[in-house]
């Protein structure tokens, strides 16, 4: 639990001071900058990064099919349900991300996000719209609540009176199911009536659109009948989600005695809210001091979902003056709590320390791969028996906590951004520290591999044999495409993982078309050692998955051949063998 007391000032006194701020900082490459685009609504805060996203249906359900637009970029999913932009200049307070899902129905997101960070999101889509055809001169209760309904007479088009048929799609999602929240707008920063910038209480969200069956839009009159059971209370207003300025609108209700109306002159989300003044608070969640990224900060009580960035960063919009819970989920439940105590003027540098709960983490070490053995440019490493936890990168190198509370084992997969080359799960016994070494985003790789590396340049191999040696131990053997002729065999003990000393183990490399050069190695037999700097055996037959993964390097008396020469020689190796012994 953490609490934060804040020094007194005026919101009006902080907002300006943040604008000095930005405006400091944006004399400097790669801060964020701010502009002024419409005087009635707070200033821009541009920033340049990456928006990362996972696509699901109210159901939880990863979705495959669907193209996503987002500052002026698209991105067409195939085989991986998460989407990822980078993207320069966009608001860090609310980019639109529009969905267009496989039966072509457009679905608007607000994503805010973190200068120079990989951000988090997941983005819920609705499978199952309510969709309805009726004649223009009927009253039609919409699907939302039975005390809505659109007035008769009243559709027009382009400013026309309207007078063909009429259809509606609507849905609304629970607030209190974490699968439905993150369908609407997560933005909580409302514009009133008199232009103030407020935060908003939302108990009610719904979605919207009137158009005619030709797909023109619609404008109508809004009946809510019963508004007493609607406005349970004269604070609780009716408002409209301004995508374009990010910022959700007063929307103007007429009030009669049995009766309240609206003008519908827009399609999006609608909700009932209850406003407030409010400020932002900033923060990160650390371990060890290391960030922790894409967990889901759920602010329990506003039904808002929340996630940490790459770097562990996170910020929300909350009410001034209030002591709000926190609950901090990772992809295998609730892992704790925390306490935000606010009053009028923003927070930044919240930590939320997770030392606490460390034993519900392992730290992950490793790095990823493409199919030609060279590190991958970006990637998802995804944990398979936590649907919702990946990893994307843009850096081979892995080395961050990912959660594993009290589960025994986890399983990891690699693949590239687009899901079209995905390496085979691989099943890891939890521990403090996994050591996995080298992932491949390589379809391929689901076979016996071996990427071999000398000097600086790699060959992938993928016909591998597993056998005893005379010895006992293991032989793990490269052959030549087509043949029974040995390339490598490599000789190490079969007593499971672990780090192997040089005196256990044996090379012998005879290689003549290894990248236009060839290679020979000779150390079959020898116990005093070939030159073995370290040999690490990370996977050994997990619950008889036959699977035996590693790497090794050294440095080997090696002879060339074209030219030929003789010397030591850096050799590396990684691999990912079936157990045949």
């Amino acid at each position: 639990m953490y609490n934060a007391n804040i020094n007194m000032n005026t919101i009006r006194l902080a907002f300006f001071s943040t604008i000095l701020c930005f405006a400091y900082m944006a004399c400097h490459e790669n801060e964020e900058s701010i502009t002024e685009t419409d005087v009635t609504d707070p200033p821009k805060v541009t920033i340049s990064t990456t928006h990362t996203a996972r696509v699901i249906n109210e159901y939880g359900q990863e979705k495959t099919a669907f193209t996503a637009t987002f500052n002026q970029q698209q991105w067409k999913a195939e085989k991986n349900g998460v989407v990822v932009f980078e993207a320069k200049k966009i608001n860090k307070y609310g980019e639109k991300m529009t969905i267009k899902d496989d039966k072509g129905f457009d679905h608007a997101f607000l994503l805010s996000g973190h200068e120079n960070d990989i951000n988090y999101s997941v983005l819920t889509i609705f499978d199952n719209k309510n969709t309805k055809t009726f004649a223009h001169d009927n009253t039609t209760t919409l699907d939302v609540s039975p005390e809505i309904s659109l007035a008769p007479n009243t559709f027009k088009t382009n400013n026309s009176t309207y007078t063909g048929q009429v259809q509606t799609t609507t849905f609304a999602p629970d607030l209190n199911n974490a699968f439905q929240a993150t369908a609407i707008p997560q933005i909580r920063v409302g514009q009133d009536a008199s232009g103030r910038h407020v935060f908003l209480n939302i108990s009610k969200a719904y979605f919207l659109k009137i158009n005619t069956v030709f797909g023109e839009n619609l404008t109508a009159s809004i009946n809510i009948l019963n508004p007493k059971n609607v406005f349970t209370s004269d604070n609780l207003k009716l408002w409209y989600c301004d995508m374009d300025a990010a910022v959700w609108r007063e929307v103007t209700v007429t009030k009669e005695t049995d009766v309240f109306h609206y003008p519908h002159t827009k399609d999006g989300f609608y909700c009932l809210a209850v406003a407030s003044p409010g400020i932002y608070v900033s923060g990160k969640t650390l371990l060890d001091g290391k960030a922790v990224s894409n967990l889901t900060l759920k602010v329990a009580s506003h039904n808002q979902f929340i996630h940490t960035s790459a770097a562990g960063n996170w910020s929300v919009f909350h009410p001034t003056n209030a002591t709000t819970a926190v609950e901090i989920y990772a992809s295998c439940g609730m892992i704790t709590k925390a306490n935000i105590i606010t009053q009028n003027t923003d927070i930044q540098n919240f930590i939320i320390d997770l030392n606490n709960v460390k034993s519900a983490f392992s730290l992950l070490k490793g790095k990823v791969k493409d199919c030609l053995g060279n590190n991958a440019g970006s990637y998802i490493l995804k944990n398979a028996n936590a649907g919702d936890e990946y990893i994307f990168g843009k850096d081979a190198a892995i080395e961050q906590w990912i959660a594993t509370c009290d589960l025994k084992e986890i399983v990891l997969k690699a693949s590239d951004i687009h899901g079209n080359e995905t390496g085979n799960p691989i099943v890891w016994p939890v521990s403090p520290v996994i050591e996995s070494g080298s992932w491949f985003a390589c379809t391929e790789t689901k076979n016996p591999y071996i990427n071999l590396i000398i000097d600086g340049e790699n060959k992938m191999y993928w016909d591998m044999s597993t056998s005893k040696n005379s010895d006992g131990r293991m032989k793990i053997q490269i052959t030549k495409p087509g043949s029974s002729e040995a390339l490598l065999n490599l000789i190490a003990p079969a007593d499971g993982i672990g780090i192997k000393m040089d005196n256990q183990l044996n090379i012998l490399l005879r290689e003549t078309e290894f990248e236009g050069k060839g290679y020979e190695i000779y150390c079959p037999t020898s116990s005093l050692g070939c030159g073995f700097e370290r040999f690490e055996i990370t996977h050994f037959n997990y619950q008889n998955d036959k699977i035996i993964r590693g790497y090794f390097k050294g440095k080997f008396w090696t002879k060339s051949y074209n030219p030929l020469t003789a010397g030591y020689k850096n050799v590396e190796g990684e691999f990912q063998v079936l157990k045949a012994f």
